[in-house]
């Protein structure tokens, strides 16, 4: 979703137990945090709950997916066994 040209991140609450998950990051989070402040700390602050969350229920950083021209990049989190 995009909010004033930017990405912005819905709230998120959601149990799973799936084996790989994706963490949408923007890719120009400096360039929100100069046009927009409170859009860039929202997504800090949604995505940092998220990690933690996960990293809790033992799921770990795996990589990064990009698709070339896309300002999200999604962090590849994988159940640890």
């Amino acid at each position: 979703m995009k909010m004033k040209g930017f990405p912005y991140i819905k709230d998120y609450h959601f149990e799973t137990n799936a084996e790989v998950i994706a963490i949408p990051i923007p890719t120009d989070i400096q360039q929100i945090k100069k046009s927009d402040l409170r859009l860039a700390i929202d997504w800090r602050l949604k995505t940092g709950e998220l990690f933690k969350a996960l990293f809790a229920k033992g799921y770990v950083a795996a990589g990064i997916e990009r698709e070339q021209g896309e300002n999200i990049q999604n962090y590849l989190l994988k159940k640890q066994e």
